[in-house]
């Protein structure tokens, strides 16, 4: 089975790191990468290829 890259953007690392806890219990071969803005989400975009994106938006 193919590895599954996953990236969560948000600025409130609690909320991304529920959303990995939530996410590895499918039964699925994958990797967490995370970002705390859109800044770091375009690096790792740039050295990783990435399957899924959860992306938080906030109007603050």
């Amino acid at each position: 089975m193919e590895n599954v890259n996953l990236l969560v953007v948000d600025d409130h690392q609690l909320f991304r790191k529920l959303l990995v806890r939530l996410l590895e219990v499918f039964p699925v071969n994958h990797t967490f990468h995370e970002a705390a803005n859109g800044f770091e989400a375009l690096e790792t975009l740039k050295s990783k290829k990435i399957n899924i994106g959860f992306i938080g938006y906030s109007n603050a």
